[in-house]
């Protein structure tokens, strides 16, 4: 081990307690969140996904069975696309977190 004067280890102890106290304002203001909060939004977040495209097929199928077009098809799927990805955009995160 290296020996530290003590106004060294007084300095880092400083700056550890500054570090840690700026840690917990972030936490609090909610610019800093821990990773188990974070993986566990994020796999609220994916399961919204999922259900969003689970969903697509029955949605979208009926649309596209009446299509005569390639064109008309591909408009169809895309509008059903355009809302799902609308849905998720608008996500309301802070209802996932609870």
């Amino acid at each position: 081990m290296i020996y530290q004067a003590p106004e060294t280890a007084r300095v880092r102890l400083d700056r550890l307690r500054g570090d840690k106290v700026q840690q917990e304002l972030k936490e609090k203001d909610g610019t800093l969140i821990h990773y188990k909060v974070a993986g566990d939004l994020l796999e609220k977040v994916i399961t919204a996904l999922r259900a969003q495209l689970l969903i697509f097929p029955t949605k979208a199928a009926p649309m596209v069975h009446g299509c005569t077009t390639i064109a008309e098809t591909s408009a169809v799927l895309q509008e059903h696309m355009y809302d799902a990805m609308e849905s998720l955009a608008n996500l309301d995160v802070s209802k996932l977190s609870s």
